[in-house]
């Protein structure tokens, strides 16, 4: 959803962490005493590991190291700064709460590395008991950079003025598309995200501005509130990313975000969920939305396995694979989409033609997979493929597309839960190329190879609580 999101949120906690911790350094807590309470809880991707107990509040401001015989606490907003580094070892467990409301922040020029193993993710979830979580048990992962949106476009500053994303110091946005703020790797992020009210959001993880140079693999966001992925602005690329079980879209993308994301999983739990992607295009109020300049907002996507909810609680029969909004631009291309109920892609506020007015652009889509969407076991473009109320014919567009088929891809378990697998056991025909530089030369479509490994394994947690 396009929104200022964390403002209320920041100012609901602003007066706890002051009170609790000045301006000064976070404060840490730390029990040497263990209980079974106390365990690393990773479904199952490492071994259970009785742990010292720590919580933590306020901001960072020196170099840390949080170490996997620990666990550590949120005690509301948690702000990495300016300069400081924050390291996660592989297999730390880190909880939330609801109250005081907690997430983790990464300030812009600030960075994260967090770099978990398959054997060893970094788990950030709920404090509560497996088995009891839910979602929006805390607030979620933010992350601010440096990079271009499309509201503060000044190529000639590294660090521009920024845009207020929340409202306790927050900026994200400058110059620098290829500013680094860490390294996310085999992390999982779950049961997180805190509706305040409609359309003001935490989402599971929120990044604002974040730049080409950061590390962005092997991340799952399972059961969370709002979006599970969302990007406002910057040029960030990611691989091997993991939406389960979110409220909203899986992948949103708003103020001009210009990454690269290969290899994409989202999957809804059937009680909630809206759009694959929702690619906005939005600029300061005023601005024309098709005729964006400087930049217009182009994400690229790649081996994509998209599964809807098809149900009409959240997004009902308009929920789409792949929604473009408001003149993006950019590229989607080798995917699978599956039980969306308004349709395969949607295009919204486009000219007549399903261009933007200005230059002529249009989302490229092609080698996709489109099946049983808007019917069960559909087959055919009209039955996948559906016309709303504005002037973008949506089936005539799809049948300009390269290498659309309409076919079942025979995925083994869409169901979300312990027994999911996605993998093929062969690649769907008539669909598939290299998707070219810089991604990686896959040349199916879908997420995974037919018959090939499964890389969601061993890492990941589809428990709905």
């Amino acid at each position: 959803m396009l929104k200022q999101k964390i403002f209320w949120a920041a100012a609901l906690v602003a007066a706890f962490n002051l009170a609790a911790c000045g301006e000064e350094a976070a404060s840490l807590v730390i029990d040497d005493d263990t209980s079974a309470d106390d365990t690393t809880d990773t479904t199952d991707t490492t071994d259970t590991t009785e742990l010292k107990a720590a919580s933590v509040s306020g901001d960072i401001s020196v170099d840390t190291t949080w170490t996997a015989d620990t666990k550590y606490t949120l005690v509301g907003k948690v702000a990495v700064l300016d300069g400081v580094t924050l390291t996660i070892e592989a297999g730390t467990l880190i909880v939330g709460n609801r109250d005081p409301l907690s997430w983790l922040q990464v300030q812009r020029g600030g960075k994260i590395e967090a770099v978990g193993t398959a054997e060893k993710p970094i788990v950030m979830t709920s404090s509560k008991p497996a088995g009891q979580r839910e979602r929006g048990d805390w607030g979620g992962l933010v992350i601010l950079g440096k990079a271009q949106n499309n509201l503060n476009t000044n190529d000639a500053l590294v660090v521009g003025p920024g845009v207020e994303l929340e409202g306790n110091g927050g900026t994200h946005g400058g110059g620098d598309d290829n500013d680094s703020s860490g390294t996310y790797k085999y992390l999982r992020v779950e049961y997180a995200g805190w509706e305040l009210s409609p359309d003001n959001e935490l989402n599971t993880i929120t990044m604002g501005s974040m730049g080409r140079g950061t590390t962005f693999e092997y991340v799952q966001t399972h059961m969370g509130t709002d979006d599970n992925f969302e990007w406002f602005g910057g040029s960030a690329d990611g691989k091997y990313l993991i939406s389960t079980g979110g409220g909203d879209d899986c992948f949103d993308t708003d103020e001009g975000f210009n990454g690269r994301l290969q290899f994409l999983v989202c999957v809804m739990h059937d009680d909630a969920g809206d759009n694959g992607l929702e690619a906005s295009n939005v600029c300061n109020p005023g601005c024309d939305l098709q005729n964006m300049s400087p930049r217009r907002a182009h994400p690229v996507l790649a081996n994509f396995t998209f599964i809807g909810s098809n149900n009409t609680i959240h997004g009902g029969d308009t929920a789409a694979g792949l929604r473009w909004k408001d003149g993006t631009d950019g590229r989607a291309v080798n995917g699978i989409i599956m039980n969306f109920a308004g349709g395969g892609f949607d295009l919204d506020h486009y000219s007549d033609d399903c261009t933007n007015v200005g230059d002529g652009s249009t989302p490229e889509m092609s080698d996709i997979v489109f099946y049983s969407n808007i019917e069960t076991d559909s087959n055919t473009l009209t039955d996948n493929i559906k016309n709303d109320s504005d002037t973008c014919d949506e089936q005539a567009h799809a049948g300009t597309l390269d290498r659309v088929v309409f076919t079942n891809p025979s995925l083994p378990n869409i169901e979300l839960g312990p027994n999911l697998n996605l993998v093929p056991t062969s690649n769907p025909a008539g669909c598939g190329t290299n998707p070219g530089a810089p991604f990686d030369n896959a040349a199916y479509c879908g997420a995974f190879a037919g018959g090939g490994a499964n890389w969601m394994a061993g890492w990941t947690n589809f428990e709905i609580k």
